[in-house]
């Protein structure tokens, strides 16, 4: 049997990403990847690029380093980077497309 040595989870910010962060902790366990890549695909629609040049004097961050902030908290809440490497990516684009093209 050929090993795995990459894990990608795709993640939506909603209730299932939590049960994704589980399994993925469990197959870890089980597979001993190398590493593994949590990515979130922002749509367009939830990113116009105008936004920041409109509004940016009101926002503190941007909103892609504000999610990579939250991914990479839940991240720490089940893996420890001395355990396993993993890396923590925020894309703009059509999430099929970009899953796709990052994988």
């Amino acid at each position: 049997m050929q090993a795995i040595k990459q894990f990608l989870v795709a993640l939506d910010f909603t209730e299932s990403d939590q049960n994704l962060f589980r399994y993925a902790r469990y197959l870890s366990k089980i597979a001993e990847p190398d590493a593994i890549h949590f990515v979130h695909v922002l749509k367009p629609e939830f990113a116009p690029e105008n936004m920041e040049h409109l509004y940016g004097q009101h926002i503190e961050k941007p909103l892609e380093e504000q999610l990579r902030e939250e991914v990479e908290r839940q991240a720490a809440n089940h893996f420890h980077k001395e355990e396993i490497a993993y890396t923590v990516s925020i894309k703009k684009g059509q999430p099929f497309e970009e899953i796709l093209r990052y994988s």
